[in-house]
């Protein structure tokens, strides 16, 4: 007592203020608050709610944005179902001018001009403003005209056209015009493009599995699983290498999740297995997707008729398009969601910091309490029990304390003495032993 009688000024606040408010060892253990507290402090019982409350709206987000995302895969899947096909008709065809079997005016070069244009096969009238152009098809057009016979010297001559999203141009139709009187050889090469990127080329191997030669991943994907179910091809029971590897930490709620492997389901796989699982449909496919190829025609530019209109003619498939107006703002909810997730998250974790060190204060101050109250009522056992508890703890940071191993391995060992068990664990936590 004279020792703190003896203490003043700045020091001996700052030693009060130290034990009032000790600074917390940011330990697992101690971030426990104890259930005695709970009546000791009245404010805790609010708290839990507030946690209580947190946890509740946390999973109710969770599952909103679940129900949400799935909403909009049912919209896309629904969209994929129903929409209709539709073909592009592309007309090629070229006039000539000022030939020499054509009357031209005395200095006029002969030439021709090559045109490549198309419309959808629709109901929609030539003048409909809603119509949609040719352009907006097509990713590129291209024109690869061969030199003539009797022109060995005249180089290639390639026209391309390019779609450029920042810079869209609509047009009908592309004219290119030439000078010469000879027929000219070339190779028109159409490349379309989907509204949404949904129509691929599959493999020749994916295609003699699914009975599909192009479509949407989606159509794919369910097209195997679908190959799956109708030959019984899934089975829990047999399982490769791989598979038993992760075996334990997969959770199916007893869902049959493999599939056996059948000759045909081995020509997709790119080595030899006996089962593949599901979720791994999504990377097998992939390996056997690709681009639409572009359609590559062959065409004479021929200089000896006014006109070849109506000669060469071809139907390209197109994907509708189909309103996905829903689907859209329920991206864009979710979009919305994670942008404010991601706003709060700093301030939520700044607030849980204070409230870990807040818990670790009160946690520290509580066993202080403890302790010095116990010391007050009954001193003598105390200290022995002090004593008793400091020697043990010596014991176990020593590495002393044994235990027979024939009965360490029994789980009645542990339910026996799971108050020794969590105070040895605490011990060597509170010291950084684990």
């Amino acid at each position: 007592m004279s020792k703190v009688r003896k203490a003043s000024g700045p020091a001996s606040q700052q030693n009060s203020q130290q034990q009032t408010n000790p600074i917390p060892v940011a330990q697992p253990t101690d971030a426990y608050i104890p259930p005695f507290l709970m009546k000791q402090i009245p404010e805790l019982e609010a708290y839990e709610k507030l946690l209580d409350a947190e946890r509740r709206i946390d999973l109710h987000i969770g599952r909103k944005k679940i129900d949400l995302y799935q909403s909009v895969s049912q919209l896309n899947a629904m969209k994929q179902e129903t929409k209709e096909k539709q073909y592009l008709r592309v007309f090629i065809s070229n006039i000539s001018e000022n030939q020499p079997w054509q009357t031209s005016e005395e200095g006029a070069e002969p030439s021709w001009t090559l045109r490549v244009e198309g419309r959808l096969v629709n109901g929609q009238e030539v003048d409909d403003p809603n119509r949609q152009k040719f352009s907006s098809f097509l990713q590129g057009i291209a024109v690869d005209f061969k030199k003539p016979e009797d022109e060995e010297e005249q180089p290639l001559s390639i026209v391309e056209w390019h779609a450029d999203p920042a810079a869209p141009v609509e047009f009908d139709g592309l004219d290119v015009k030439r000078t010469g009187s000879v027929n000219v050889a070339c190779t028109v090469t159409i490349q379309p493009s989907g509204f949404t990127g949904d129509l691929i080329q599959f493999s020749p191997q994916l295609a003699a599995v699914i009975g599909l030669s192009r479509g949407s991943l989606h159509d794919a994907i369910y097209s195997i699983y679908k190959y799956i179910l109708l030959n019984d091809l899934l089975d829990n029971d047999r399982t490769d290498v791989s598979t038993q590897s992760n075996a334990s930490s997969d959770n199916t709620n007893g869902e049959k999740t493999i599939a056996k492997v059948d000759k045909y389901l081995a020509t997709l796989l790119p080595e030899e297995k006996s089962t593949i699982k599901l979720v791994e449909l999504p990377a097998l496919v992939n390996r056997h997707i690709s681009p639409l190829p572009p359609v590559r025609v062959d065409y004479t530019v021929r200089v000896d008729k006014a006109s070849t209109y109506g000669e060469t003619v071809l139907d390209i498939e197109v994907p509708s398009k189909s309103d996905d107006t829903s689907a859209q703002e329920g991206m864009a909810l979710l979009s919305e969601l994670n942008q404010l997730s991601t706003a709060v998250d700093p301030k939520l974790q700044a607030l849980n910091q204070e409230l870990n060190v807040l818990r670790l204060q009160l946690n520290a101050c509580a066993s202080k309490h403890q302790f010095f109250k116990k010391m007050a009522e009954d001193p003598v056992p105390m200290l022995q029990e002090y004593v008793q508890s400091s020697s043990r703890a010596l014991k176990i940071l020593s590495g002393d304390d044994g235990f027979n191993e024939d009965t360490v391995r029994r789980a009645s060992f542990y339910k026996e003495n799971e108050a020794m068990l969590f105070e040895n664990l605490g011990v060597l936590l509170s010291n950084g032993r684990m």
